[in-house]
């Protein structure tokens, strides 16, 4: 299921994990989704400017008026 979503739903980079210790290897990208599924971001979690940018835009779709 979470391979799934995050390959075909996010459209990230995933593996399912058989070259890696059976581990899952994902993507370093967060993705911000609002309440009617619509993908509205995707930012890279390593980079602090990303992740600025991912609070101040989850603050202002959390602002917008539900349709």
């Amino acid at each position: 299921a979470i391979y799934k979503l995050s390959h075909d739903g996010f459209k990230l980079a995933v593996s399912d994990g058989s070259a890696a210790q059976g581990l899952p290897v994902h993507s370093t990208r967060m993705v911000l989704v609002d309440r009617r599924g619509q993908i509205r971001g995707y930012y890279d979690a390593t980079e602090a400017e990303a992740i600025t940018k991912l609070l101040a835009d989850t603050n202002h779709l959390l602002r917008e008026q539900p349709k």
